[in-house]
């Protein structure tokens, strides 16, 4: 999608922002791997099963 560049600037940004400031936060760039089919209705807005992909991540960095 034609974000992708621009996603991984913001999400770089955040990464080191935590980083710096002792903050918990998940990458979920480089922890997921998404189907551009299967998981995105439109390259940035996602399907259920995107959805889920997503939230079970959070839950087992936050959780287990």
């Amino acid at each position: 999608h034609w974000l992708n560049e621009y996603l991984k600037l913001i999400n770089n940004a955040t990464i080191n922002f935590c980083k710096k400031n002792s903050i918990k936060c998940i990458d979920l760039h480089n922890n997921i791997l998404m189907d551009d089919k299967e998981d995105f209705y439109d390259g940035i807005h996602t399907t259920p099963l995107g959805s889920k992909k997503i939230g079970d991540t959070i839950y087992n960095n936050l959780f287990l």
